[in-house]
């Protein structure tokens, strides 16, 4: 009896909680982006503007009159000071990065130290051997340098 009296007096909503969750049953299984499904796409060229670009400026001397930059000879000295205290400091960034199986060298960390990045699972006394014997076929002892190893990652 209660039911019934319940279920008169809340008809209009329950129909409405109903109908709310058939909806919801349809929507869940209706296949997705059905719409987007209908659209054909075109495929499209985007043309390519050019860029203009500014060719680099050499730090040394020039002929041309027209040179947006031309050193004096201070400016010459001092480029030439840095790059011998390059050499005396790090002799052998020219042959940087050198790798080998195992290992890598890669940089300088300070004067005279090389950071070696050695793989995971190799010997830390076998890539120090080969790293001697490169110092020595380029012309440096091997207690020439200090060596950071580091780990890849």
């Amino acid at each position: 009896m209660k039911i019934n009296k319940f279920l008169k007096k809340y008809q209009i909503i329950i129909a409405l909680i109903l109908a709310i969750i058939l909806l919801l049953f349809i929507r869940i299984l209706s296949p997705k982006n059905s719409e987007e499904k209908n659209i054909k796409t075109i495929p499209t060229i985007i043309p390519i503007t050019p860029t203009i670009t500014m060719m680099p400026i050499s730090p040394f001397p020039t002929d041309d009159p027209n040179a947006s930059f031309i050193p004096n000879e201070e400016i010459i000295e001092e480029i030439r000071k840095e790059t011998e205290q390059s050499e005396i400091e790090q002799p052998l960034w020219k042959e940087l990065p050198y790798e080998s199986e195992g290992f890598i060298i890669n940089h300088y960390i300070r004067p005279m130290v090389l950071v070696v990045y050695i793989d995971e699972g190799a010997s830390e006394i076998e890539v120090r051997k080969e790293v001697e014997k490169w110092l020595m076929k380029n012309n440096f002892e091997e207690d020439s340098h200090e060596i950071e190893f580091r780990i890849k990652k």
